[in-house]
């Protein structure tokens, strides 16, 4: 009555395509970023974690999930799920794991690939001119996590790390021995 919205329990009739309950009230504010068949390193890896954490966060079953993201997809991405994939096998448990398959299978790199790209993200990494010395060393930081986590058998060590940090920090000579 007074313009805001109530939450129905569950079981209640919400209306809706979802049906009804408290899905039905949360359908309405559950934001799916779209994807367009970007082959840029990481787009799709991050596409599908923002997924993943939208259905968490939303508590959205799987099953409802998959008709979002379908209707997410666009361009190249769409066509290529569009091709593979009927309404029906959108409906139950195993529909957003079929449009993971199908969009992984074009956009996600080998292992080889991610661990190449991770090691290069890596070796590259360095302080860029007028960088705060903090932003640097997160994106020094995650360029390790990165690498660890796609080639689980490198091993830096925290000295390594460390004197890397410092030879690439941009600071003089005498202000990398005042680290020290």
């Amino acid at each position: 009555a007074n313009g805001e919205a109530t939450e129905q329990p569950s079981g209640s009739s919400g209306g809706g395509t979802f049906g009804g309950g408290a899905f039905a009230q949360h359908a309405r504010h559950v934001n799916v970023a779209p994807f367009g068949g970007d082959r840029k390193p990481g787009v799709y890896k991050e596409w599908r974690k923002d997924i993943r954490v939208t259905s968490l966060a939303y508590k959205v079953p799987d099953d409802q999930m998959a008709s979002l993201v379908y209707l997410a997809l666009r361009s190249d991405a769409k066509a290529l799920v569009s091709a593979q994939v009927e309404y029906e096998d959108l409906k139950g448990d195993k529909g957003l794991e079929l449009i993971f398959s199908i969009l992984g299978k074009e956009y996600r790199r080998a292992d080889h690939e991610q661990a190449d790209l991770a090691m290069r993200r890596y070796e590259v990494c360095r302080r860029r001119p007028s960088q705060a010395m903090e932003e640097y060393i997160m994106e020094l930081k995650a360029s390790k996590i990165e690498l660890v986590r796609e080639d689980p058998g490198s091993d830096i060590s925290d000295v390594s790390m460390a004197r890397r940090m410092l030879r690439r920090s941009g600071l003089m000579l005498n202000e990398q021995r005042l680290v020290l």
